[in-house]
């Protein structure tokens, strides 16, 4: 099990994009979890980032299982 600083160090070092990932899956020990929400905080991201980025991916895969299927635009 990793310790505190290593998982500050690990945190720094992602993008806002993968921290919020990682948000969303869950799944953490509650020292983990602690980190994380520390390094959102130092970060100003708060939990509207979280459901804004869930929303987006939500919307990205949708459009791409729709591609996927053959839908999408089509001319008129």
């Amino acid at each position: 099990m990793p310790d505190a600083a290593i998982l500050e160090k690990y945190y720094k070092a992602l993008t806002d994009r993968e921290l919020l990932k990682l948000r969303t899956d869950g799944g953490f020990t509650e020292e983990a979890g602690q980190v994380l929400s520390k390094e959102l905080e130092r970060r100003h991201l708060a939990s509207g980032d979280v459901k804004k980025y869930i929303a987006v991916t939500e919307r990205i895969n949708l459009r791409d299982e729709v591609m996927e299927r053959g839908g999408g635009y089509r001319s008129l």
